[in-house]
């Protein structure tokens, strides 16, 4: 699921990103990535920004269906999107970017060694993105916390600004998921391969999944009073 996002390379120092992560990727108890395993339906759910530029970015969430999830896929779906809702809903907790913050800094702090040409080349990339003094922890840094920017930043998952892409050998031309009178069926120039283009509707079913669901709570092994 490919999602269209407001630029964020201007908040390195806030990286509203790494606060999304930090809730959508969490896999205890109810979480959405344990909820869809118990269920067989999921191999892997992984997310990060995947492109950033000075006008937008986009976003990449990369979910891996086993074959009843591929069956199932609508319901996935659903699910996704009913979390990603419920996360919506939460109020910006600063004791979450302070779990965030501590353990950036202590990836930081252990980071390996690099030889002198892999640390050039990492320099010369971040004085494309931060400013001078930030050049070493640019990328680590979480020291501009801003509750109405991550709130912002996050309001932007929704099923509007999404787009899906479902890969897979199984026909799914027919299933519930195109919208009827919609399909585009084109294919692949070079690979000879078949795709279908099609705006889908989904109605939100968080009120019958919220049970299921829970938000993280905070790391205890790296929080300290």
């Amino acid at each position: 699921i490919y999602f269209k996002l407001n630029e964020v390379m201007s908040q390195y120092k806030l990286k509203p990103q790494d606060y999304f992560k930090y809730l959508l990727l969490n896999s205890g108890e109810k979480s959405l990535i344990s909820i869809l395993k118990e269920k067989n339906l999921i191999i892997t759910l992984t997310g990060d920004i995947d492109d950033s530029y000075n006008t937008f970015s986009t976003y990449k969430l990369r979910i891996v269906l086993t074959p009843e999830g591929v069956n199932q896929y609508d319901y996935v779906l659903e699910m996704v999107f009913d979390y990603l809702e419920l996360i919506q809903e939460q109020k910006i907790n600063s004791l979450y970017y302070l779990d965030i913050k501590r353990n950036s800094d202590t990836l930081f702090n252990f980071k390996e060694k690099m030889r002198t040409v892999e640390l050039a080349i990492e320099l010369s990339g971040a004085m494309l993105n931060y400013e001078y003094e930030d050049l070493l922890y640019g990328g680590y840094t979480h020291s501009d916390f801003k509750a109405d920017a991550i709130k912002d930043f996050i309001k932007q998952f929704t099923l509007k600004n999404a787009i899906v892409i479902l890969s897979t050998i199984k026909d799914l031309s027919n299933t519930k998921l195109f919208a009827p009178n919609s399909k585009q069926e084109k294919t692949l120039e070079f690979y000879n391969k078949k795709y279908i283009i099609s705006p889908f509707t989904m109605k939100s079913t968080l009120d019958i999944n919220r049970i299921l669901f829970a938000i993280r709570g905070r790391n205890k092994y790296i929080t300290s009073k």
